[in-house]
Formats: C-alpha cells, structure tokens, sequence
C-alpha cells in the first residue's frame, strides 16, 4: 500500500484529466470530511485514507463518460489500492410536463429525492480470459444479436456476435472468446447444411448443419399440402432426411387423416403415426445419431413431441385456439436441445409455427433436381432446354399423362421456378 502522498498525487492527475476532458460540467461536491487544502479543486475531499469524488451532470450520458473516463485513468495507473471513485446514482425519473421528457438531474438540482450516500465502491480491473484462447460451442438459440452457446466443456455461455454481416442459427458451430458477463463470437465454422426458408426481400434462418427435417402434421387442424411439399422441397435441396410425423393419433377421423397423407409415403418419405401426449416411440429410431429440426404449423404439437423426446427441455405448450381451429404461437423463437447419449446422441431444434415457406433462394435447377420422382426424367426431353411446360417430346409431361406422376406437383414445380427466377431478376 503506497503513502498518503503518493495517492494525493494520483489523485491530482485525474482531477487534471477530468477538468481537461469536461471542464464546464463538474459543478461543486460536498464531501464528507475535513477539506485537505493539497486536494485539487473542485470537489475532491479526504474519507480517511481513500478518496472520493461526488459529481453531478446535465445528463446520463456525460455522467457515465465521466465514469469511464475515471475508471480508464484508475486502470491504467495500475489500479492503486488506496484510490476509489464512487457515484451518486440518480434513481427517480420526472416526467417534464411540456417535452414529456424524464429529467432525474433537474430534480436531483432541485435538492429532490435525494438519497442517503453510500460507501466508496473500488474500482476492480474486470476478470480478462488469456488473449489468443477460444473455445468451440454450438448456438442453441438467438435473440437478435445474443446467442446463448452450449460449449464443448458443457457450459452455456451467453453471446453476442461481432459484425453485422453474419447472421447464426441454432446449430452453428462457433468459436467463442471470454469477456466479462459472458463471451464473444469470434468467428463461425462452415456449415454443411442451413434450413431456412425466404422471399423476395428477406430470409429467416431456423437451423444448421441439420441432417433431417421432421414436419408435423395433426388432423385437428386444416393442413396446407403445398405447404408440406414445400418443406420437402426445401429439405432436398439441402441433402437432408425428410420424415412426416402424424401426429394426435387418438383423434377422431385419424384413418382419413393418414390415408390423405399417402402419396407422400409413395414418393419415399416416411409417415410415422404417433400421439405426442401417449406414445412417441415410433419417432424415437428416427432420431439416434441424427441433428433434427422439427417444422410445422402452431398448433400440431411440435412442441409437446419435443417435451415428449427430451423431458428436460420442458419447453411451454398451448392448446390450440377453438374459435379459430388454430395454434396459438407458443413457441416464438427456435431452441436447440441435446439428446441423451443413451439414445443416440444428437440434438433436436423446435421451431416456431409458420404459414407460408418461400424458396426464392434455391435455385431453379435446384428445384426441379428436389423432386424426386422428376429428378430421373431431367435430361430426357426431346429440347435440352425444355422448360417442362407442355413443349414437343416433354419427358416431364409424358410420366404426367402415364400417371407416374402428378399433375399438381408439376404445376407447383413450375410456379417455385418462376418465383426462383423472379428472385433473381436484377433490381428486385
């Protein structure tokens, strides 16, 4: 602990340094203690060994540069033990009556509400990580800028993310470095897939590095068929698993429910009954060693499959709405949640319900290779730029008029390309 000299002296520099960033807005404290006629002025009184300093400022805002100007000065003089800086904080707020402004420094001038002070709060350095050290995680959810990141050691790190360029969805891989309250993305591991749907003008991400996505049906509610090829559609072109679950099988009008959901199974995709309240068992050997992402309207109990699969999770649930026949939005952001390794490991994303599912950034290519039972005809056509829309030797319209495949799929095929191409037109 150095002498009473030395931390007058310390105090003299950033009495010098204060006055020189903000001269006209320090006004005169009142201090406790006997005024030490070595003290510069204004405002810096003796409390025994420690100094303090009380101040007062037009607003907010210069009130904390004051703060951080103090703080930064304390650190860099190696943070002496014998030096603290404490603040008067103003609590009440005043509405102005006029600007209906909040204004706590004018009735804090007034002599208002005045507090009784509080003791000296030194100024510690803040915890800094090694330089250089960062740790891998995986983002299992986001709000705006913050992530919360489960890293590798099993520790859930709060986040923000560096840059207003890159956008992370629950399954990033990220690389973290440790700050004070938390930690910052520092950089982003290419991923291997991202599952997200978009339109003209903006895009919403919902997981990735998925290998499989599972869209959950119910018959409770009215289901979109378009909605549902659109959600294979987007699943193909990512290379990932698609899986129907039908859920609510102790409903009645279940067999009509499943029989409408057949020429699905008969283009490859597995239809796996199940009731999310009773028994998810069929689901679970679809899940063992695979990164799932669960989609589907509100409503149809994706959530409730999910507190099902993964008790820990014990994410809310709602029941649907009966005047409208609806969900109810329960769930407003996607969440990732790891699964057991006793179950095969993996993890599972439940996302929020949704309406509609554009596909403007796949490509029109793209999109006709994603339907399955088109993709072996591409390259058969009589024209090798046939557009399949009724041309001379269309081998896409020759299967349609055998009945190997349907009519409607070709029409929604055609209709995504347009909407790719439009996408894509410059300007727009």
């Amino acid at each position: 602990m150095g002498s009473r000299h030395d931390c007058f002296q310390r105090c003299r520099r950033i009495a010098r340094a204060c006055r020189n960033a903000l001269p006209s807005e320090c006004t005169e404290a009142r201090g406790r203690g006997a005024r030490d006629p070595a003290l510069p002025s204004p405002g810096w009184t003796q409390v025994e060994i420690r100094i303090e300093k009380t101040f007062r400022f037009a607003d907010y805002y210069r009130t904390m540069a004051f703060v951080n100007a103090v703080a930064s000065i304390a650190h860099r003089e190696d943070h002496h033990p014998d030096l603290a800086v404490a603040l008067r904080p103003l609590r009440r707020r005043l509405v102005d009556a006029q600007r209906r402004w909040r204004h706590v420094e004018r009735r804090y001038l007034r002599g208002q509400d005045r507090r009784r002070r509080r003791g000296v709060t030194r100024l510690a350095p803040p915890a800094a990580p090694a330089p250089g050290i960062l740790e891998s995680g995986l983002v299992t959810a986001s709000r705006r800028r913050h992530y919360a990141v489960l890293l590798d050691t099993g520790e859930i790190v709060e986040c923000v993310l560096k840059g207003r360029n890159t956008t992370l969805a629950c399954g990033d891989r990220v690389q973290v470095a440790r700050m004070a309250g938390g930690g910052s993305i520092e950089s982003v591991d290419p991923r291997t897939t991202l599952f997200y749907r978009s339109d003209e003008f903006r895009e919403k991400l919902i997981a990735a590095n998925v290998t499989q996505v599972i869209g959950v049906v119910a018959p409770d509610i009215a289901v979109d068929e378009e909605l549902v090829n659109r959600w294979i559609i987007g699943a193909e072109a990512q290379g990932c698993r698609f899986v129907l679950a039908a859920n609510k099988s102790d409903q009645q009008g279940y067999a009509a429910f499943l029989a409408r959901l057949q020429p699905f199974a008969a283009l490859g995709y597995a239809v796996v009954p199940l009731s999310a309240q009773r028994d998810t068992s069929p689901l679970l050997p679809l899940l063992r060693g695979e990164r799932t992402v669960l989609i589907g309207q509100s409503g149809m109990g994706k959530t409730t499959i999910l507190n099902a699969i993964a008790p820990h999770a014990q994410a809310k649930t709602a029941t649907i709405s009966e005047a409208l026949s609806t969900g109810r939005h329960t769930t407003s952001q996607s969440t990732l949640y790891p699964l057991p390794e006793s179950d095969g490991g993996g993890w599972i994303v439940d996302s929020p319900g949704l309406k509609v599912f554009g596909l403007a950034h796949v490509a029109p290519e793209t999109i006709e290779e994603a339907f399955v039972e088109i993709r072996p005809l591409l390259g058969h056509c009589r024209f090798r730029d046939c557009r399949h829309d009724r041309e001379p030797g269309c081998a896409v319209w020759q299967a349609v008029d055998a009945g190997k495949v349907a009519p409607h799929r070709v029409a929604l095929m055609q209709r995504l390309v347009r909407e790719s191409q439009a996408a894509r037109v410059p300007g727009r």
